[in-house]
């Protein structure tokens, strides 16, 4: 017996202490990972030693392994605290450039509206090209938009609604005229917006006829079982738009005539004819109307839709009406897919994709080199990296609002520390023994 084994046994032992101290001084931080101590022992033998006996040397801390089972997931009240849910880490580059992976989902916006860390590490990500909505293939610092979303004109509007059967059709000396209610059955607003996201309202006037202006439309509609007829007119702001957008006739000329069958539905058109006397759907020609002092036009034509719209015995009602353009505007608020989406909300009501959080998985996390701050970085025994989304192994997901906490478990590391306390101890008593031994043997007369 020599000091060597006792000494080994000291050193390993005041190691792993360390490693369970370093543990419990962790419990409250986000996204810690615990780390356990892996020994060996060690043994000395010769070449020339064939007599199968062999002493030990003693032990030596052959690795420090992470424990990256998953934390208790807590909410937050800063959208911006993002948990990770299974395996993955965040990709993060240092103003050094250097690339770390944390699990710490603790972030917050820089003065140019770069989502950082504590430390200043930027949260990587793919960002969405705003114009086609899909993510590009370059990978980036995740960065909120600085600029207002820009306006979409207006070029489609969706009207579903009731005509009430029972109504009387307006009398024939009364030609369509805005200004007279009684030219008229009912009428429907909606705003559309032009080019430069201003807002225009467009009315949409129905104008139940019992002698529908002979057309080649209206033959086709009757011979496909139509009984009531519309006539349909248009406005935008105040102003009656034409078809073609050609000068307005006295009396004018309607933009679409629409009919019903007897039980309140828009006939079908028969196989191998022209559908479109039969399809409740118009134009509102705008190419060329000058809708604003600015000059402002749509550039284009408005698709009016009336599908799904009924003609029964009830009274007038609207079902839906929606339009797909909107006006300019600025953020005005965020949030965080399961799938690490963050997608942005406009104060005009509308939302878009803008940027895809790089959310990434190794094949051998434990090889991750600890780097400090909470985050590691990669190593050539780690694997190749892989984004959650694409590993088929994965299943990561992101709770936005919420903190991953340590995967500590006070208790056992607690009662770690009483084990490591009494292995030091019988380590020490190993050395005293030794010593008691040599002292013995100096003093031999």
């Amino acid at each position: 017996m020599t000091f060597e084994q006792g000494l080994s046994g000291l050193n390993s032992a005041s190691r792993n202490l360390e490693i369970i101290g370093n543990n419990v001084s962790n419990a409250n931080t986000v996204g810690f990972k615990t780390a356990t101590a892996q020994f060996s022992d060690v043994f000395a033998r010769s070449f020339s030693d064939n007599s199968g006996v062999s002493i030990g040397r003693g032990t030596t801390l052959d690795n420090v392994s992470q424990n990256f089972s998953q934390g208790n997931v807590t909410p937050t009240n800063n959208p911006l605290d993002m948990a990770i849910n299974g395996r993955g880490f965040f990709k993060m580059k240092t103003t050094l450039d250097e690339t770390l992976y944390t699990r710490n989902g603790q972030f917050s916006v820089s003065g140019e509206g770069i989502i950082q860390n504590v430390q200043g590490a930027q949260l990587l990500g793919y960002p969405y090209d705003l114009e086609t909505g899909f993510v590009t293939g370059v990978e980036t610092p995740i960065q909120f938009p600085q600029q207002a979303i820009a306006p979409k004109t207006t070029s489609e509007v969706a009207m579903k609604f009731n005509l009430d059967s029972r109504e009387l059709p307006v009398v024939e000396s009364k030609p369509f005229d805005i200004s007279d209610i009684t030219s008229y059955s009912h009428t429907l607003a909606t705003t559309v917006y032009d080019q430069l996201g201003v807002d225009h309202s467009v009315a949409v006037y129905f104008q139940k006829t019992s002698n529908p202006t002979a057309s080649a439309d209206v033959t086709a509609l009757s011979d496909a079982g139509a009984t009531t007829f519309y006539n349909v007119y248009a406005t935008i702001d105040g102003k009656l738009i034409t078809p073609g957008n050609v000068a307005a006739t006295d009396p004018p000329t309607p933009l679409k005539v629409i009919g019903f069958l007897q039980d309140g539905s828009f006939p079908s058109f028969p196989e191998g004819t022209d559908p479109l006397p039969f399809e409740p759907k118009m134009n509102l020609s705008l190419t060329e109307v000058q809708v604003a002092e600015d000059g402002s036009t749509f550039g284009g034509d408005i698709a009016l839709d009336f599908s799904g719209s009924t003609q029964f015995g009830s009274k007038f009602g609207v079902n839906s009406v929606t339009q797909d353009g909107y006006q300019s505007a600025s953020l005005s608020s965020f949030s965080i897919t399961p799938e690490g989406v963050l997608r942005g909300r406009y104060a005009n009501g509308q939302t878009q994709d803008l940027a895809q959080i790089s959310l990434v998985t190794f094949r051998n996390p434990d090889a991750l080199r600890p780097a400090g701050n909470n985050s590691y970085i990669k190593t050539a025994a780690a694997g190749t990296e892989f984004l959650a989304r694409d590993d088929d192994t994965s299943t990561s997901s992101i709770t936005s609002g919420a903190l991953e906490s340590a995967n500590l478990d006070l208790t056992v590391e607690l009662v770690n520390i009483i084990s490591a306390q009494r292995i030091y101890q019988a380590n020490a008593q190993t050395v005293k023994a030794q010593d008691s031994i040599l002292q013995t043997l100096v003093n031999l007369r």
